[in-house]
């Protein structure tokens, strides 16, 4: 795709300029596809308001919707200035709200999303249907509990790790907090998130009154030990890892398309929010979600020479983490176990707020 100049006069520009850019895009490229069935925006830009700042550290998320025959994965783009991640989903997947009302993730996305475009007819009256029941006590229950089947998966992957040293551990423990997050998140008709989890978690345990688990969850990932200075050092390795990586990069990975020169700011500029805003502990899931994809590319296709710099590298910093020793991980899921069951009971009792 060729990229037209750059039209956006600001760093936060209102969200209604970005999504009109968005619209654009979709009406240009998206639409001509031949299985092409409809678009929608998706993650956090559709819970702001239409005047408020978005930043371009950020990306947009946008689902295209084919007829069939949607791919695995997302792919980026940069257009007019903007980190554009498009996934695509089938028309079938649109055709049943109950089934979007219990799902986490698409749940709170349908309930809140703008509409790009709906040739079929079918989203908007989905949109409809998913806002009306959004709230009801049902539907969030329905979605914690699917919530709290990705955290069981990701307990029995830890418990069955077999090198509890080096990144095995790390996946599994990055799932269940991403699903713990969510779990709290949509308990209270909140969006979950990526970039933020740790953020978000922290942020919704600490209204609970339970900084204790904030403290815990920081423990158990492994950077509450961590100063400022610790993770402001750990950044400027990785954002150095990541521009080598878009330099040499050749082969294919799981999450290649994230190994962009364009994305640079997500990782560089969208971490350092974090940092300034006092989340230094909690950036680091940020960093450490970036930064092992960009290890995977260097270990594929960085110079012989310079492999070992880059993998001693990735080792130090999982070394900083604890992902040391069989000893350390068995507590570390014993921790796990713990912290999934007080945050049930606190995900629990908010649920049952909702009205029927």
């Amino acid at each position: 795709m060729t990229d037209r100049p750059a039209t956006l006069r600001s760093a936060s520009p209102p969200v209604r300029e970005v999504i009109a850019i968005v619209r654009e895009w979709v009406d240009l490229h998206a639409r001509h596809l031949p299985d092409f069935a409809g678009a929608y925006l998706w993650g956090g830009i559709t819970a702001l308001p239409a005047d408020a700042p978005f930043h371009l550290y950020r990306d947009v998320d946008v689902i295209v919707v084919l007829t069939e025959g949607a791919p695995d994965g997302e792919a980026e783009f940069f257009y007019r200035g903007l980190m554009l991640e498009v996934g695509s989903k089938n028309l079938v997947d649109h055709q049943d709200a109950e089934k979007v009302l219990a799902d986490p993730s698409a749940g709170p996305n349908l309930a809140t999303t703008q509409i790009l475009a709906d040739p079929t007819g079918v989203l908007a009256p989905l949109q409809q249907a998913v806002a009306a029941d959004y709230r009801r006590r049902r539907w969030v229950q329905a979605r914690c509990a699917a919530e709290k089947a990705s955290v069981a998966r990701q307990l029995t992957a830890m418990r069955e790790v077999a090198n509890p040293v080096g990144q095995e551990p790390l996946w599994p423990l990055w799932g269940l907090l991403n699903a713990l997050s969510g779990l709290l998140a949509v308990a209270q008709l909140k969006r979950p998130t990526t970039r933020r989890t740790l953020s978000l978690l922290g942020e919704l345990l600490d209204e609970q009154g339970r900084p204790d688990l904030h403290e815990a969850v920081l423990t158990l990932w492994g950077s509450a030990h961590l100063s400022r200075a610790d993770v402001q050092a750990m950044l400027g390795q990785s954002v150095v890892v990541f521009d080598r990586s878009v330099e040499l990069y050749q082969t294919p990975t799981p999450f290649g398309f994230t190994i962009r020169a364009h994305l640079r700011p997500y990782l560089a500029e969208a971490t350092q929010e974090m940092i300034d805003a006092g989340k230094h502990r909690e950036a680091v899931f940020w960093i450490v979600t970036l930064v092992t994809e960009a290890y995977l590319v260097l270990q594929n296709d960085a110079p012989d020479a310079e492999k070992p710099v880059f993998a001693a590298q990735l080792q130090a910093l999982l070394a900083a983490l604890g992902y040391t020793s069989a000893e350390l991980w068995a507590e570390r899921v014993v921790a796990a176990e713990h912290l999934a069951a007080e945050i049930y009971r606190i995900a629990d009792a908010l649920a049952a707020l909702h009205p029927e």
